[in-house]
Order: C-alpha cells, then sequence, then structure tokens
C-alpha cells in the first residue's frame, strides 16, 4: 500500500509542478521604446482586425439520460429530486466554464429563454437540432452549445486502497456546437469527470457533482480555446537588457487573459491563389516563446518574448497575437483527486 501511496502523491506533485502557470514580472523601465517603422497591414488581413465583436454562443439545458445509478444507501431517499436540476447545473457549469476562456460573447439560458418567450417558442418540444438552429437564428446567435447527461454513477472509486472505502462520484456528458449558419456540428466531445467524496449526504453529493463537472469540462478547453482563439494585435514594443521583446497587446482582463498565459505571434502577408487569382491572407506562425507578464489592464496587456535574435527581429507592431490552445484535465483530477 505504501508503494501505491509514494506513487499517487509523486504523479500529483509532478502535476502540480507541470500544471502551474508561474508568470513573469515586467518592470518596464528596464525596457526602451523600439523606433520601428510602420508595417502596412495586408489588405486581405485586415478582416483579421475586424471590431464587430466577439462571436455569440448560447447554452441550453441539457437532456438527462443518465439512470442515476446510486451505490449508496444514504442517497436513495433524495437523489430523484436532486437528479431533476441536473441539466441546468450541467449547463451553469458549461457557460462558466466558456464565460471564464473568454473569447466568445455568451448568452446565459435566462437570455435564451427570454427571446424564446417574446417570440413564443415552446422550449418542451425540441428534440433535434432543426429546433435548435431555429433558436439560435430568434436569438441572433452565431453558435449554440447543447448536449445530454449520458451517466452518472456512484460507486467506490479505483483510489479505495489509498483513500479508504470512500465514494467516488462519475458524470459523464455529451457537448456539442452547433454553427447556426450552417446547421453543422463543428464540434462534438464526450466528457468525464470524477471525484471523491467526503461525505454521502445531501450536501455531500451535490457537492461531489458539481466538483466532478467542474473538473471533466476542464477536457473542453483545448477544443474551444483553438475553435474561439482569443486574438489580438501588438500595440507597442520595447526591447530589454537581456536581448528580450516586450510588446503591449490589446488583450487584457476583460478578455480574460491572465499571467503566465502563452501567447503565439504571427506576420501576416498578402498571397494571390494561383487559380481564383484572388487575395488570401497567410499568418505565418514565429518560432518565438511569448508569455503574459503582471502587467494586465482591463484592455491591454505586456508579454515578454524570448527566442533567437533573427526571429524575434520579425516581431512589430501590427502582428497578430493569439492565446495558445488551453489544456485540460490534469492526471491528477483525472482520478478524482
Amino acid at each position: 500500500m505504501k508503494k501505491v501511496l509514494l506513487l499517487i502523491l509523486s504523479m500529483f506533485l509532478y502535476s502540480c509542478l507541470t500544471s502551474s502557470q508561474g508568470g513573469k514580472s515586467f518592470d518596464q523601465t528596464r525596457f526602451t521604446v523600439i523606433s520601428e517603422p510602420e508595417y502596412p497591414i495586408p489588405e486581405a488581413c485586415k478582416y483579421l482586425f475586424s471590431q464587430e465583436g466577439l462571436p455569440r454562443i448560447g447554452v441550453v439545458n441539457f437532456t438527462n439520460h443518465s439512470e442515476g445509478k446510486v451505490n449508496i444507501p444514504e442517497a436513495w431517499g433524495w437523489w430523484k429530486n436532486a437528479e431533476v436540476k441536473l441539466p441546468e447545473v450541467v449547463a451553469d457549469h458549461v457557460i462558466s466554464e466558456i464565460v471564464n476562456l473568454g473569447g466568445t460573447r455568451v448568452y446565459t439560458r435566462n437570455e435564451v429563454e427570454r427571446v424564446l418567450e417574446e417570440h413564443k417558442f415552446q422550449m418542451s418540444g425540441i428534440v433535434d437540432d432543426t429546433s435548435y438552429v431555429k433558436i439560435g437564428k430568434l436569438v441572433g446567435l452565431q453558435y449554440l452549445v447543447t448536449g445530454s447527461i449520458d451517466n452518472i454513477g456512484f460507486t467506490t472509486g479505483a483510489m479505495a486502497l489509498v483513500m479508504g472505502s470512500r465514494p467516488q462520484i462519475e458524470i459523464q456528458i455529451m457537448i456539442r456546437i452547433i454553427d447556426i449558419a450552417t446547421a453543422e456540428i463543428i464540434l462534438s466531445k464526450s466528457i468525464t469527470g470524477k471525484d471523491i467524496l467526503d461525505t454521502a449526504d445531501y450536501v455531500g453529493v451535490i457537492s461531489g457533482i458539481k466538483n466532478a463537472l467542474t473538473k471533466g469540462l476542464e477536457d473542453i478547453r483545448p477544443m474551444l480555446s483553438k475553435r474561439f482563439a482569443l486574438s489580438g494585435y501588438i500595440i507597442q514594443t520595447m526591447k530589454g537588457p537581456d536581448g528580450s521583446i516586450a510588446a503591449l497587446i490589446n488583450i487584457g482582463e476583460k478578455q480574460k487573459i491572465s499571467t503566465g498565459s502563452k501567447i503565439e505571434i504571427y506576420a501576416l502577408q498578402d498571397i494571390k491563389d494561383p487559380v481564383t487569382g484572388k487575395s488570401i491572407c497567410d499568418k505565418i506562425k514565429l518560432p518565438v516563446d511569448a508569455e503574459v507578464t503582471d502587467q494586465i489592464q482591463d484592455n491591454k496587456s505586456w508579454i515578454i518574448i524570448k527566442g533567437e535574435p533573427d526571429k524575434i527581429s520579425r516581431v512589430h507592431k501590427g502582428c497578430v497575437v493569439e492565446r495558445q490552445q488551453v489544456v485540460g484535465q490534469s492526471f491528477t483530477k483525472k482520478l478524482g483527486l
């Protein structure tokens, strides 16, 4: 048992170290502004700087397909009442996850339902994607998030050798994102969240459900952060005494950027398609390392850029920046810890 415990503790510590964001301190007084020429934005790339706003995305209640298999005797008395609220609980957690990622304008369930009531659209009759597309068009959405609760169960977890016989909750959810304009399902993912309970009473199980949801939903971060990338551009550049570059970008706290976030930087060029003859925008990812510092304002933040001198020299005002794809659950969270 001691070997098992040591193995688990080692994996836990490794996970903590690898998931730590850290974050760079930035002293602007040590940097000098770089005098650089104006770099015109290629005509084909100007759409990247559009101020039309963030993608509009709505979330509706999830369908409950779970039978709620409860193997904890203490839970039988009240579980059915709690199960009725699961679709709302899941939808609210999905909303929180999407909002915290940034990159979208999220419409809550209440906002969606209010518009539907104004148009006398009955939510109770929704059973297919066609109906969801109608909802999206009525509300003025570009994307709609829906899905199902496929399973929720309470068992003695696989960690029983280490944690004793404490029960574990596991919830499985299918999440889909529908493009309202095309009625196409652009993203579909099944996720699983686990949590080891302290107690099997009402408060303990409800808390466990929420914890399991929070952990499981971290696995939608990679696909959401890639599909709805948090993006902006460089406003100003400065040079440090060690040759590193600091850049001010137009993404800040309101856009959900945070200290330690990894940033990708792109140079732009206009390319003519040899077949159509039309100009297209080409984004060239620069091979540099960039990270958000502790200097974050509402709509701006400073990043530190490091790399080989010839690579850093390609960074300039007007370069497009995007937050790197966010990672999902850590190993320990997948175990329910």
